[in-house]
């Protein structure tokens, strides 16, 4: 009963879980305070407690479910909803969904609220009047006439239309569609708010009103059915860019269409970080600039974002693309209301590389998830390595993983997971699917097995209880062996139904026997339990050819070491700065642009008080050196050349002087080092310095010897791939410095970077400018040069291309050693991403620290 009336009011409505929620619990409290009908000798139906045991026989009879039971909140099942039963069977096919709370994907609504307030503008509406009560009073007290003066009254100037991009990849992004439209309808900013969707059918685009199953009682309309030359109308594109129609011409024309006759811009779901994996990484960024209100897209004022400014003669395909971040929107919304630049793109088809046009059908199992671990986050691979233990894995499910072991993982986290290759739902999707019902695989299940290998068993574990335990309402052992001892029955019943349902079952099984397997003890041997069930029969006993001696039978203990968790990364937050530079020559301004990053990483404690705090890095491919047109080259930083680093861990910032003390207090290990060796104190967060590339590694071999990790410097390789972190510009802020962003000395110029009377005095405590790169890394341009591992060579000619250090074959303890990042003393040009320089491994210098790098024994 209830489940007709969420699917009849969600269809017709398009209410979110938690408005259906509240609908159902205002109905049961209606009902519960209507007096009962005099004479009324009936008790209240108290309802079954509905069996949920998974060994029920097929054949004993099932219980009604309850009646009139409150929803506890927004809830989804865990399982596709079929059916009302939860017997063994059930695995097979129907399942009873679980209860998982669904968290709001929209983090900080009333922050996105409070940035579209400067389009709330209120204008006199032109088909509802009002009384005029001043002008009616006037009008009795002078003239003594009763009669009621009207005028218009005042209403919101702009309309929204909401076009919801309706691709399959787009299907988990629903509940953050219809709470964004619940955001602009709510705020009283907006005087109507449509929703739409956009498909893409036949190599055509089309659009029909409302999204998911309600969409298909609409008709489908062209592009044109939008078009409104009132002057009043937003139209915003909510999406994530991933379909392949974003490479079609078809839909640059539609996008051309709406911004000859409204402000258009992009909602996109991904935060900035991952827009280099959507179709944004095609488009070419521009400045938009609106010298009125409520310009058309076509109308506005759009210059290429480079250092030249150069003005675009038709501006109708550059749009606005915003995240889901106040800042963005604000500045977006400042721009419509001409007041403001905002960043925007200029959108355009462009075709695919035959490398990413073919299906990697011949990939094996180990290569699919290489790719994924390269591409993907590092919370996102720690959620797929737990989505792994899960026999059942649909988006109630994952829910339940993040509420129970990743609470600060996000939906992005989840786009990461279900859209990275290594899952694809059972079923075919359409426009009626629902997101909590689509039930997703492993495209190959030895990537499920390899996930399981780099997973810690605690974790495995606890999710796979915690999914037994909310699905069947049994404790997880004895869930175990009712379900064995079942499982045995229906194999060897001899009965063919029962046997082929044991077969149906064989993928529960298996997943099960794979998770207890790695669990070890009694565990162990209820997975060799389960795979009995379906091994092969043993083969007849052959006649023995020879006479061999009895055998002994000997009894003995078998004991299972169950290894500690591994250490728990923690995310962490961080601003991201982007430096642009707007007009040419003197006229020319450094604009600042900040986002919001997340990385993960651990802290290493050396003390109650000092801590060294460690930040993973993800595995991946980048072009080493500098290219042959950026200013400040030089040929010891070429040729360029692809290297593909292995994950590791990297000191967040440069060493302090508390963390160096710290650990020169450690045992020796080769060679002694002062505690307070740095020239510039005063504040124990500053970097070390003066100290050798020898007493460096010192340092990591006593912290090695401390926690048991292998501690190092950094390859070179991994130095600039770290600094980078996806970026390919002079510096990872863009293509100038600023004394804004870095310690270096300021009386010199790069790019458009303004220069200072007076330069730098001295180093900075770490992380004082308050901004990282994309990997969550202070300190990286400037402050102190870094110590690297390699040895010295003066070109790239024959470097390594796997991110290990470049060693000489003779070894000279006090040969050059590679250092890199500029220091506070050094003219911009030496803090560049790709700049290298060397000095003698025993040299020390005010200018020269380090920070310690850690290798990765698995994927992180």
């Amino acid at each position: 009963m209830i489940d007709r009336l969420i699917a009849g009011l969600g269809k017709e409505l398009e209410l979110t879980a938690e408005e259906l929620a509240d609908i159902i619990w205002l109905t049961l409290i209606r009902q519960s305070n209507t007096p009962a009908p005099a004479g009324s000798g009936s008790k209240p139906p108290t309802g079954v407690e509905r069996k949920s045991s998974l060994l029920s026989s097929s054949k004993s009879s099932r219980s009604e479910p309850p009646a009139n039971r409150p929803s506890s909140g927004a809830v989804a099942g865990i399982a596709p909803q079929r059916s009302q039963s939860t017997s063994m069977t059930d695995l097979i096919g129907d399942r009873t969904p679980i209860k998982v709370a669904n968290p709001p994907s929209i983090r900080d609504p009333l922050s996105l609220a409070r940035s579209l307030r400067p389009l709330m503008r209120q204008i006199p509406s032109d088909q509802i009047e009002g009384l005029d009560e001043q002008a009616t009073a006037q009008q009795i007290a002078e003239a003594g006439i009763w009669q009621p003066i009207v005028k218009p009254t005042l209403e919101p100037w702009l309309e929204v239309v909401l076009v919801a991009d309706e691709s399959n990849s787009m299907l988990i992004w629903r509940q953050t569609v219809l709470e964004f439209r619940r955001l602009l309808r709510n705020y009283g900013t907006f005087r109507d708010v449509q929703l739409w969707g956009l498909h893409w059918e036949n190599q055509q685009l089309k659009l029909r009103s409302g999204i998911g199953a309600a969409a298909l009682q609409h008709p489908s309309l062209k592009p044109e059915a939008l078009l409104n030359p009132s002057g009043r109308q937003l139209i915003l594109l909510i999406t994530d860019c991933v379909a392949e129609y974003w490479q079609q011409e078809e839909l640059v024309k539609g996008l051309k269409l709406w911004t000859k006759l409204s402000p258009v811009a992009i909602v996109q779901v991904f935060p900035e970080s991952m827009w280099v994996r959507t179709a944004i990484r095609g488009f070419e960024p521009v400045q938009l600039n609106a010298l009125e209100l409520g310009l058309p897209n076509a109308r506005l004022t759009a210059t290429w974002s480079d250092e030249w400014q150069t003005e675009l003669p038709n501006p109708a395909a550059c749009l606005p693309i915003l995240p889901l971040e106040p800042d963005a929107i604000l500045a977006w919304s400042q721009m419509v209301m001409g007041h403001n630049k905002a960043p925007g793109y200029q959108v355009g088809s462009f075709a695919l590389e035959p490398a990413e046009a073919q299906a990697p059908n011949s990939l094996t199992a180990q290569r699919h998830l290489e790719q994924f671990q390269v591409m993907s986050s590092p919370m996102a691979q720690r959620l797929m390595g737990l989505v792994a233990a899960s026999p059942v894995i649909t988006l109630p499910v994952i829910r339940l993983i993040q509420e129970t072991l990743l609470p600060n993982s996000r939906q992005m986290n989840v786009a990461e997971v279900l859209l990275g290759g290594l899952l694809e739902p059972l079923e075919a999707l359409d426009l009626g699917s629902h997101p909590d019902a689509v039930e997703y695989g492993f495209r190959d299940e030895e990537i499920r097995q390899l996930l399981l290998e780099g997973t810690p068993v605690p974790d495995t574990m606890q999710v796979f209880s915690a999914f037994i335990e909310q699905q069947f309402k049994q404790p997880l052992d004895q869930f175990l062996e009712e379900f064995v001892a079942e499982l045995q029955l229906w194999t060897q019943s001899g009965d063919p139904e029962l046997i082929e349902k044991a077969k149906q079952l064989r993928p529960f099984a298996t997943v099960t026997a794979a998770v207890l397997k790695r669990k070890g003890g009694k565990y162990r041997q209820l997975a060799q339990q389960i795979g009995q069930q379906y091994s092969p029969p043993p083969p007849p006993p052959i006649p023995p050819l020879v006479s061999f001696p009895s055998l002994i039978e000997v009894t003995f203990e078998t004991v299972f070491v169950e290894l500690e968790a591994e250490e728990q990364l923690q995310p962490f937050e961080f601003e991201i700065a982007t430096v642009e530079v707007w007009g040419r020559g003197r006229k020319s301004e450094v604009i600042i642009q900040k986002q919001r990053g997340e990385a993960w990483g651990y802290v290493e404690q050396l003390s109650e008080t000092v801590g060294l705090e460690m930040v993973a890095i993800p595995a991946g491919t980048f072009q080493m050196g500098s290219p042959e047109n950026e200013p400040g080259q030089f040929d010891r930083g070429g040729p360029q050349h692809p290297v593909t680093v292995p994950a590791f861990f990297l000191g967040k910032y440069p060493v302090t002087q508390a963390q160096w003390r710290q650990v020169a207090g450690l045992p020796q290990v080769e060679r002694s080092l002062d505690p307070d060796p740095s020239n510039f104190r005063g504040d124990d967060r500053r970097p070390v310095e003066r100290v050798s590339w020898l007493e460096a590694t010192e340092f990591c071999a006593r912290l090695s010897q401390l926690t048991g990790k292998p501690y190092r410097l950094p390859s070179e390789a991994e130095w600039e791939y770290a600094c980078r972190a996806g970026t390919e510009t002079p510096f990872h802020f863009g293509a100038t410095i600023t004394p804004d962003l870095a310690n270096y000395n300021w009386e010199q110029g790069y790019g458009a970077s303004p220069k200072q009377r007076s330069g730098s005095k001295g180093t900075t405590p770490v992380g004082s400018f308050g901004v990282a790169n994309a990997f969550g890394l202070y300190d990286l341009h400037g402050n102190v040069w870094e110590w690297c591992e390699d040895d010295w060579h003066d070109s790239y000619v024959g470097a390594p291309r796997d991110g290990n250090a470049w060693i000489a074959e003779k070894r000279y303890e006090q040969g050059r050693r590679v250092i890199r990042g500029g220091s506070w003393f050094s003219s911009p040009w030496y803090c560049r991403s790709a700049y290298r320089n060397s000095i003698d491994a025993e040299w020390r210098n005010y200018n020269d620290g380090f920070r310690v790098c850690c290798s990765v024994s698995g994927p992180l």
